[in-house]
């Protein structure tokens, strides 16, 4: 079982690293001009996603962030504008700036490996 990651964008360089350094596969958002609820949804309930991240807030992620909350999965928000969204804020499960999958030398590698840690301890 190949895990994923959904993210709505991300760098060629970011992609790399969390391919060679965390062995996820990078599954990104269809194209705004040919993003449709039917193919978003089907590629967004796929079990094999351990986390979703939106690196911006716009109508499509929070569509996108409402099915996932449904299905129970995990979802980083990094948007800096996040922290207008009160009520997003507390509904997804990590608001972290700094992980900005779109910025080839983001922290989200080493966030990632400090939460699945803290995860692996709690378990």
């Amino acid at each position: 079982m190949q895990k994923i990651l959904y993210t709505d964008a991300c760098h060629p360089v970011m992609e790399e690293k969390i391919r060679k350094e965390l062995g996820l596969s990078v599954t990104t958002r269809m194209a705004e001009d040919t993003w449709n609820i039917q193919d978003s949804a089907s590629i967004i309930t796929d079990p094999n996603i351990v986390l979703a991240v939106f690196n911006q807030v716009d109508e499509i992620s929070l569509m996108e962030i409402g099915l996932l909350l449904f299905l129970c999965k995990p979802i980083l928000v990094t948007a800096r504008s996040a922290a207008e969204y009160k009520t997003l804020i507390n509904a997804v499960d990590y608001v972290e700036p700094n992980c900005n999958l779109k910025e080839p030398h983001s922290a989200f590698i080493s966030w990632y490996k400090f939460v699945e840690g803290n995860n692996d301890k709690a378990s």
